[in-house]
C-alpha cells in the first residue's frame, strides 16, 4: 500500500517532526506531501496530519475542498480539538436588529474559522479519524462524528534518552544548579509570565533554559514581553534563551534537563511533552485533559493549575529533590516504553487496512 502523508505547509512545526518519524516507520511505502499539488490517485490512501492554523494560506484553508474531491480513502489525524475555539472571541448573544448586525459582522470577520468548524462537522471528509485523547473524541462525537470512526492513539513518545548530559550542561547549564527546560516555539498558547514568576519564587537555585524560536511575525510581541518580564523579575542570571535549537542538539538539551515544564493554557496533545517523557525527564504541566489522561494511566506528570505561579514554584522545588526526581524519571521511562513509535506505527497499519477495505 502506498500512502500519501499530507503535512502542514510550514516546515518548522512539531507535527512535521512527528510525521517524518512516522514516515521512517514505513520505508518506501509513504511519501511526505507538504502541499496539495499532487494527484490523490497516485496513492492507495491519503493521510492528513491536521491542525487548521498550519494549513492556511492567508485567509484561506484549501485543504477541505481538496479532501472533498479526493477519490481514494482518507484518514485524518486531528491534532487539536477544542470545545470552544480559543483563537477567536465567542459569538455575540442577544436579539433584535443590533444583535443581527453584530452576528453578520462576526460571521464575516471569522468566516475562515467558521468554515473550518464546518469542515470538522463534515468529519474532515475522512473515512477514519485519529485523535490522541478520549476528551478529543468526545468533543468530535458531540459534533456529529461517528464514534466508531474515531480511533484514540495516544501521542507517541519519540524523544530518546541517549543524549550527552555533560555536553548539554556544559553548553546550557550553570554549574550544579538544577536545569529546568521549557521547549517549543514562542506562542500565545504558553503562559510565560507564570513560568518566569515561578522561577523567581522557587527556593531551589534553578537555571531556566527557555528554548524556542519565533515562527510567526505576530509572536515577536510575546518574545519582547518575555525579555521585559525577565528584567522586571530580576532573574536574568537564572534564565538562558538559546532561541531555536537544531534537531541535532535536542538529545543533549533534554539529557541536560533535570525537569521539563509545559505551560500550555490550551492544548490537545504536545510533542514537547512527548520528547521529555522519551528522554525520561520529569515533567510538570498544566492540568489539561490530555495530561489528565496520561496521569490516569501512569501518574508520571506533576500538575499545577494554570496561572498559579506559587503552585508551579512548589512543584519545581519538589521535583528537583533527588529522590522525587528519580521516582518521576522511572515513571516517565515506564510510560515511554508503553507508547513507542514502533507500537504507534503498527496501529496505523491496522487503521490503513480497515479504511481501505471499507472504502472499496
Amino acid at each position: 500500500m502506498k500512502v500519501g502523508l499530507i503535512i502542514p505547509f510550514r516546515e518548522r512545526c512539531g507535527i512535521n517532526d512527528y510525521a517524518r518519524l512516522l514516515k521512517a516507520a514505513f520505508p518506501g511505502e509513504m511519501d511526505l506531501l507538504p502541499g496539495l499539488d499532487f494527484d490523490c490517485d497516485e496513492y492507495d490512501l491519503v493521510h492528513v496530519q491536521y491542525e487548521p492554523t498550519l494549513f492556511r494560506t492567508g485567509r484561506r484553508n484549501p485543504l477541505p475542498a481538496f479532501l472533498k474531491a479526493c477519490t481514494v480513502p482518507v484518514v485524518a489525524t486531528v491534532h487539536e480539538v477544542y470545545e470552544t475555539n480559543p483563537f477567536i472571541a465567542p459569538p455575540p448573544q442577544g436579539s433584535g436588529l443590533v444583535f443581527q448586525a453584530k452576528k453578520i459582522a462576526y460571521r464575516y470577520r471569522h468566516r475562515l474559522e467558521l468554515s473550518e468548524e464546518a469542515f470538522e462537522r463534515a468529519r474532515f471528509h475522512a473515512q477514519e479519524i485519529i485523535v490522541h485523547t478520549a476528551h478529543a473524541r468526545a468533543i468530535l462525537v458531540g459534533r456529529g462524528c461517528a464514534e466508531e470512526k474515531i480511533t484514540i492513539l495516544p501521542h507517541p513518545v519519540f524523544g530518546t534518552n541517549s543524549g550527552d548530559r555533560d555536553a548539554g550542561r556544559a553548553r546550557w547549564g550553570n554549574g550544579d544548579a538544577p536545569l529546568v527546560l521549557h521547549f517549543g516555539f514562542i506562542t500565545g498558547v504558553n503562559d510565560y509570565e507564570t513560568l518566569l514568576r515561578a522561577v523567581s519564587l522557587a527556593h531551589a537555585p534553578v537555571r531556566l533554559v527557555l528554548a524556542g524560536g519565533i515562527r510567526r511575525e505576530a509572536d515577536e510581541t510575546i518574545d519582547r514581553e518575555i525579555d521585559s518580564a525577565i528584567e522586571r523579575l530580576g532573574i536574568g542570571e537564572r534564565v538562558v534563551r538559546p532561541g531555536y535549537v537544531r534537531d541535532g542538539d535536542l538529545a543533549d538539551l533534554f539529557a541536560a534537563a533535570d525537569l521539563f515544564i509545559s505551560t500550555a493554557k490550551f492544548k490537545t496533545s504536545s510533542g514537547a511533552v512527548a520528547r521529555a517523557l522519551g528522554a525520561h525527564v520529569p515533567v510538570i504541566a498544566t492540568n489539561l485533559p490530555f495530561i489528565q489522561e496520561i496521569n490516569q494511566e501512569s501518574g508520571c506528570v506533576k500538575t499545577y493549575d494554570a496561572g498559579d505561579a506559587q503552585a508551579l514554584a512548589a512543584a519545581i522545588d519538589t521535583l528537583v529533590e533527588k529522590k522525587t526526581n528519580r521516582m518521576y524519571r522511572d515513571l516517565a521511562a515506564r510510560y515511554a516504553a508503553l507508547h513507542s513509535l514502533t507500537s504507534f506505527a503498527l496501529r496505523h497499519i491496522e487503521i490503513y487496512g480497515r479504511t481501505s477495505e471499507n472504502h472499496y
